[in-house]
């Protein structure tokens, strides 16, 4: 006999209530970056408390997942959203969630986001779901009559395999000749003109509070006066991390010095025997500038993390050079959409997939043709 698959909605989850229920539910899957500590501090910061949907396996608890439902205004239409384990607010959102998912069993995965996406659609009155970068690719066969997929993007993630790592040259010799050359030779010109290079991590909660404070500033001076902007202008985002260093084996700060010269910081979420590369902040000095200052950064992380018995170094998703010649695989993660059938969303999502297609129809002396 199958099991009898069922949901309880806990409409605006508190913290405390959120907590109390991850110790009634037997955990049959890994966290990535996105873990229970990441999601209970995210609701200490959303001003609008989401919903919590708890899958139950014959009235037990198996799983769970979060939704916030927003009203949206675009093209001069109105409709709400629900967003997965996020606030729908950019505020709220900067935080930047990954490995984003319906914390289940992997054999429950379909049932779990059909039995929600049900609800969403019929009792919220929700016309479209945002799934923001997840590790679960969907598919059509993933998804009940009720909705379809309105788009799905890909992103890579780079990782860095850490085993057997057991000092710098060990890295070194794991990168391209070209790679591994260049920052030898940026190694030799720091230490030269500045001195030895060490990574340290902070001692005491004085310490981590003054990495974070400088890290910030690093970060600001960089970034700060960009279009991206930097998460460290925003209250909610330095709240969110300054709770996530204040709870143990969540998160870790690290300094990158040679002398008494500050270098850079790197932060971390850590979670299962893996270092999630989060975001670094290099020294604005541009006397730095030529020295390759990030990817030594990297190098010294790699072997901090290799130390401790961590695992795998991931660099998260962003498919950048440096983060491909450190890494020796990686894996994918998605944003997908998807629409209720038959709402004024899924129509326009026909006439903007059609719209596509005819753009991208070669013409008829095209060499596709």
């Amino acid at each position: 006999m199958s099991p009898k698959l069922s949901i309880e909605v806990v409409p605006q989850c508190s913290v405390s209530v959120f907590e109390d229920i991850c110790k009634g539910i037997d955990v049959t899957w890994s966290y990535g970056m996105c873990s229970d500590k990441w999601l209970g501090n995210w609701l200490r910061i959303a001003q609008t408390k989401p919903e919590l949907f708890i899958l139950l396996e014959n009235n037990k608890p198996v799983g769970f997942c979060f939704f916030t439902v927003k009203n949206v205004r675009k093209y001069g239409l109105s409709w709400k959203a629900a967003y997965l384990n996020q606030s729908g607010d950019t505020n709220v959102d900067q935080i930047w969630v990954e490995n984003n998912r319906f914390f289940c069993a992997e054999q429950h995965e379909s049932n779990f986001l059909n039995l929600v996406s049900e609800i969403l659609f019929t009792k919220y009155s929700v016309s479209e779901l945002v799934i923001s970068l997840t590790d679960q690719r969907l598919t059509f066969n993933h998804i009940s009559n009720n909705s379809t997929l309105y788009s799905s993007d890909c992103n890579v993630s780079y990782v860095k395999t850490l085993s057997r790592l057991c000092n710098i040259d060990d890295i070194l010799l794991t990168l391209s000749k070209n790679s591994r050359s260049q920052l030898r030779r940026s190694i030799k010109r720091l230490k030269e003109n500045v001195g030895e290079i060490e990574l340290s991590s902070p001692q005491t909660k004085a310490d981590q509070n003054s990495f974070f404070d400088h890290m910030s500033s690093f970060h600001i001076a960089r970034w700060g006066n960009t279009n991206e902007g930097s998460g460290f202008n925003n209250e909610k985002f330095v709240y969110f991390h300054r709770m996530m260093l204040a709870q143990p084996e969540t998160s870790v700060i690290v300094k990158l010095h040679a002398s008494n010269v500050v270098l850079g910081y790197a932060y971390f979420i850590t979670q299962n025997n893996t270092a999630y590369f989060y975001c670094s902040a290099i020294t604005p000095s541009p006397e730095f500038t030529y020295f390759k200052v990030g990817h030594i950064l990297h190098l010294y992380c790699m072997h901090y993390f290799a130390s401790l018995g961590y695992l795998t170094y991931d660099f998260l998703a962003g498919d950048f050079r440096y983060k491909q010649s450190f890494s020796d695989t990686n894996y994918s993660m998605y944003t997908h959409k998807l629409v209720k059938k038959k709402s004024v969303l899924s129509y326009l999502a026909r006439i903007k997939t059609l719209i596509s297609r005819l753009l991208s129809t070669p013409s008829p002396d095209s060499p596709q043709q």
